[in-house]
Order: C-alpha cells, then sequence, then structure tokens
C-alpha cells in the first residue's frame, strides 16, 4: 500500500522535515564529540536536489510555519530562528532560554516552545518577548501542542497535562502511556498521543478519557492522521502507516533513527531518518482520503 520512490544522502543530520510550497525544508544538527558544540543547517529542496542552504552555530530541533513565506525554527542553543522560506535569509534570530529546545506549536501569534530541562515558554513571533515560561516537568519535554484556549505538555512518565492559556495554570492531569509521549496532535473531537511504549492514543476532548489505543510500535515520534490512515515515524521501525478500514499496517523500515515526517502530497511523504543522514519519499500505492 506505500513504496518508497527514492532516498537521497544530505550533508548532515536531519532531525525535523516540513512541507513547503513546491518543496521541502530539512533542519539538521550535529553534535562534535570532541567540543560537544553543536552546529546545523536548514536545507531547501525540490525533490531530490538541495536548492539552497543556510549554515548555523546551533543545531536545528524543529520548523514550522508561519505563514506562506516565513518560518520558525527553534534550536540547540534554547533560542528561534525565523526566516525566509524561499532563500533562506534570516529576519530574526533571538536567545530564549539557556537549554536546549526540543519542540514549538504556533497558535494565534504565539510561540510554544519546549524545553530539555522541563520547562515550557511562550514567546511572541512579532516581538520576541517571552509572555511567561511555566516549568511543568523535572525531565525532557518532547513535544508540545498549542489550541486556540489550550496547551498540551507531556510529562513524566506518559502524562499528559492539559493547561489553561488564559489562566496559564494546569487544569487536567492525565495517565496515558506506559513511557514518556513524545507527538500530540488534534483531530476533530480528539486528542492524540504517540509514546517511546509504540502506542496511539485517542483521548476524547470533551471528557479526556481514553478511546481507543492503537500499537504502531518503534516509539512514535510524528504522526499525520488522516480519514483512511495514520502516518507515522516510528524512531526504531521506520515509516508505518495505519489502515483504518483493515487494521493493518504497511512498514517501511530506515536503518537509522526515524525523526521527520510530512506530507507533500495527497498521496506523497518526505521523511528523514538522523545517523545514516537519510532523505526518502515515500507515495500511497492507492489513492485514499487524506482529509
Amino acid at each position: 500500500m506505500v513504496e518508497k520512490v527514492w532516498d537521497i544522502k544530505v550533508h548532515s543530520n536531519p532531525d525535523c522535515i516540513v512541507s513547503i510550497e513546491n518543496g521541502y525544508l530539512i533542519g539538521t544538527y550535529e553534535l562534535n564529540e570532541e567540543t560537544r558544540v553543536k552546529t546545523g543547517s536548514i536545507l531547501a529542496m525540490v525533490e531530490m536536489e538541495e536548492k539552497n542552504r543556510m549554515i548555523l552555530d546551533k543545531g536545528i530541533m524543529d520548523i514550522k510555519k508561519i505563514d506562506q513565506t516565513s518560518f520558525l525554527a527553534s534550536t540547540s542553543e534554547g533560542g528561534i530562528v525565523i526566516f525566509s522560506g524561499e532563500n533562506l535569509e534570516i529576519k530574526a534570530d533571538s536567545v530564549i532560554h539557556d537549554f536546549c529546545t526540543s519542540y514549538i506549536s504556533i497558535s494565534d501569534g504565539i510561540c510554544w516552545i519546549s524545553y530539555l530541562d522541563g520547562t515550557v515558554s511562550a514567546v511572541d513571533i512579532n516581538t520576541l518577548q517571552t509572555l511567561y515560561s511555566i516549568k511543568p516537568n523535572a525531565y525532557e519535554i518532547w513535544s508540545i501542542f498549542a489550541s486556540e484556549n489550550e496547551v498540551y505538555i507531556p510529562t513524566s512518565i506518559g502524562k499528559l497535562e492539559i493547561w489553561d492559556k488564559r489562566l496559564e495554570n494546569s487544569a487536567y492531569k492525565l495517565n496515558i502511556h506506559t513511557e514518556d509521549i513524545c507527538s500530540i496532535g488534534i483531530s476533530d473531537n480528539c486528542i492524540i498521543t504517540g509514546s517511546y511504549d509504540g502506542d496511539l492514543a485517542f483521548l476524547d476532548k470533551r471528557t479526556y478519557q481514553i478511546i481507543e489505543k492503537l500499537h504502531i510500535g518503534g516509539g512514535i515520534w510524528r504522526f499525520i492522521n488522516t480519514d483512511s490512515y495514520i502516518a507515522c515515524a516510528c524512531m526504531y521501525e521506520g515509516y508505518k502507516f495505519y489502515w483504518k478500514a483493515s487494521k493493518e499496517i504497511s512498514t517501511i523500515p530506515t536503518s537509522s533513527i526515524a525523526y521527520g515526517l510530512d506530507q507533500i502530497s495527497p498521496t506523497s511523504f518526505i521523511g528523514c531518518s538522523f545517523y545514516d543522514r537519510e532523505v526518502s519519499k515515500l507515495t500511497l500505492k492507492t489513492v485514499f482520503n487524506s482529509t
């Protein structure tokens, strides 16, 4: 049901990927084992061809779209970089916190950033001013998701805290997984979480009760939920597609940790795996409704 069309090697370790008009962006980072210094880059790609490259003195941890021409990247130096997607020109560069970032979520002009020391910051995209910070966890926070009124923050171990943006406090604390949560999404009336334990959990947004759990396997770092299937970047087992009608799983293995996955057309995806520096294009053999 899904096949790999091609794969290429890039110059550094890719850990995040995002589709853009007529192509995609890749964020990379690399650690110098002797100096312990991280460096990184942002690559602008069209299919298998690198069109542009921006080298940075910090690793890129995540990239999100602000609008059609501007993007925001979080860095290993605890900061954010705003840049143009067309020519990779930096528009703003600011250090927000003194710990490495892990993930970002943008909602209503606010960038929500999670850090590896368990802190979460809310930053105004226009001014780059920190509106406030909270520390809901003592350890790494690997994902975050902001909706209109709420922020969904994973805490140890396998827990999810739901913070009310208007009150700046935690309204609910839910026990969901047996291991840490590393991906979060919202679909219709469901909250969806992916975990190191290999499960996807579906929770009712109104009652916060678990509706369903699916065991996909491999540690679900990223996922894309559609009406017909769920596409996942599973760290230890590659790219997996769960077909809702048949309840079958298709797997495209990777030889290294699968960290990135995004959809570039109704039937095509771009994924990246880390240590082997590989970027892959995946295509569905049958056209499904992907809304």
